[in-house]
């Protein structure tokens, strides 16, 4: 049943209403952006490239490279069109590592693939963050381990009934700020459990630049404190993989739409000063003693694109590789892979992959991450043949290069393959932060700073 509605201050477009006592959107969180798909026709991929802005309005993204890479590292490449809108062929079911790259905006994300699930979309609607492409490249190049290391994800026995529940989102691209003003969040990994994801850096853009950065808890929860409503972006990266999202941050019933790729009816719902109290607490009340209760997501909530799956559709889209010019030994082209506190620091007692650094390596050295031990490198003075640099680097005092490392002695005074080793460190840390004349500035992040009052 179709109804238009205007009521005190609030703009309605028409909708469908079920013929209920009462029609309730509130529930658990929801994926923020739409990241399970069931084509219509298999194997044949269609959506479109947007930018979320305010208002709960939706702006496509004309000649974007969009790219699918599955878990074997093949990849299916196309174009958006005028209208934001593309077709991909041979996509077949499974779990993706979805990337779009457009001048000035980049879109990062795992995407679910599955045949004959009415309860999904049919088509994908990507969301993408204004923001340029050297920052992107900078960053994962600094906090993306090495690719290689982790398993394909399978959806083949998935309850899709259960995932739905979780991904099917009615209002898409929007979260409600939290009850104290700040912005929540959850970093999930691909696949049908849902599983959180563990330490991951995630960066809070706005406007093209990043404004905030915290380090998520073991569980994949993060908060950042005091954000305004407006257009944001988050990008996340860690040791399971990545993702680059755009989102609207809005206050409670500040905006509510409803939107779909398909161009059906959408509810705009404003809040001004002269609405009713009950509808300020998400109420509004429909003739004939129709309710519709609307509560947004109060969390960001991403599934993040899996490596190395990732990092390969991110070069595909760019037609470049990320780690050219910083590489110093194949299969481990950061210079910095750890998580880092809010200072930007390094989280110590963690490898590359987030877990703690106990006992000997292969050689009998010490891997304890503790002040004055050589991180993986080895025993103070020593220049441990696994060493830090790329890898993470040595203790407090420490120091070392990629293939050696060292604690208090290490480096100069180490010595043979710990002195080589200090400046092959040197050396990847000015290969990491200087120019390479190519379309990305290989250079760490920008320090984080408070998000504007």
């Amino acid at each position: 049943m179709n109804r238009s509605i205007a009521l005190a201050g609030l703009v309605l477009m028409t909708m469908t209403v079920a013929l209920a006592e009462e029609t309730s959107l509130k529930s658990t969180n929801y994926l923020t952006v739409p990241q399970w798909v069931s084509p219509e026709t298999p194997g044949e991929l269609t959506g479109r490239v947007v930018l979320p802005s305010s208002s709960g309005s939706l702006s496509t993204i004309a000649d974007a490279t969009v790219v699918m890479t599955n878990d074997r590292g093949a990849s299916v490449r196309g174009k958006t069109d005028s209208q934001g809108k593309f077709k991909l062929s041979g996509v077949e079911s499974g779990v993706y590592a979805m990337t779009a790259r457009a001048k000035g905006v980049f879109a990062c994300c795992a995407m679910h693939v599955v045949d004959g699930q009415s309860q999904f979309p049919s088509e994908v609607e990507l969301s993408a963050a204004a923001i340029d492409y050297s920052l992107i490249k900078s960053s994962i190049i600094r906090y993306v381990p090495p690719a290689g290391k982790f398993s394909p994800v399978s959806i083949e026995a998935a309850d899709f009934s259960s995932v739905s529940a979780f991904a099917v989102n009615a209002t898409p691209f929007r979260v409600m700020q939290s009850d104290d003003g700040g912005l929540r969040g959850q970093i999930r990994l691909a696949g049908a459990d849902v599983d959180t994801a563990g330490l991951n850096n995630v960066f809070l853009v706005q406007d093209g630049e990043i404004i905030d950065r915290v380090v998520t808890d073991e569980s994949g929860r993060f908060q950042f404190e005091k954000v305004n409503t407006g257009d944001y972006s988050i990008m996340a990266l860690g040791q399971r993989g990545m993702a680059m999202i755009g989102f609207e941050l809005v206050g409670e019933l500040e905006q509510v739409s409803f939107n779909n790729f398909n161009g059906q009816q959408t509810l705009v719902v404003q809040n001004t000063p002269s609405a009713p109290e009950a509808i300020s607490r998400g109420q509004i009340v429909l003739p004939a003693g129709q309710k519709l209760s609307i509560t947004l997501p109060n969390e960001v909530i991403v599934q993040i694109a899996p490596l190395p799956q990732a990092v390969e559709s991110v070069e595909e889209a760019s037609d470049e590789p990320l780690d050219e010019g910083v590489i110093l030994e194949e299969g481990f082209p950061m210079a910095d892979a750890l998580p880092v506190d809010q200072f930007g620091n390094p989280i110590s007692g963690f490898d590359q992959f987030g877990n703690p650094i106990t006992g000997f390596d292969q050689f009998g050295n010490p891997i304890s991450g503790s002040p004055g031990m050589g991180g993986l490198g080895g025993a103070p003075g020593a220049g441990g043949a696994a060493g830090g640099g790329a890898l993470g680097g040595g203790g407090a005092t420490g120091g070392g290069g990629f293939a050696g490392g060292g604690g208090a002695g290490a480096g100069g005074l180490g010595g043979g393959l710990g002195g080589l080793a200090s400046l092959a460190g040197l050396a990847g840390i000015a290969a990491a932060t200087s120019n390479d004349n190519n379309s990305g500035t290989l250079a760490p992040p920008p320090a984080a700073s408070p998000a504007a009052p």
